[in-house]
């Protein structure tokens, strides 16, 4: 249970706050509550289906995003990846 709240939080964090500047995969959204970074999948359509990378200790949404690899593959698939800095 302890996993699904935290889950429930991030996305409450990524999700609900509107963001506060322009943001994308090299530029930080400005939140109330902090910053993440994302990065939209090409195709468009609707909905978007979304991974959210939570790093570890010492991490930062900005070093998952500089993963092109990881970020570029899940981009491929239709996916948006979203990456949180902080809550």
């Amino acid at each position: 249970m302890k996993i699904f709240n935290t889950l429930a939080a991030v996305a409450a964090f990524c999700f609900a706050a509107m963001p506060l500047s322009a943001c994308s995969q090299d530029t930080a959204c400005q939140v109330e509550t902090g910053d993440y970074f994302i990065a939209l999948p090409e195709e468009d359509r609707s909905p978007i289906p979304a991974v959210v990378f939570i790093h570890g200790f010492g991490g930062s949404g900005d070093g998952v995003m500089r993963n092109r690899g990881m970020v570029e593959a899940l981009r491929n698939r239709g996916y948006a990846v979203v990456a949180p800095s902080g809550m």
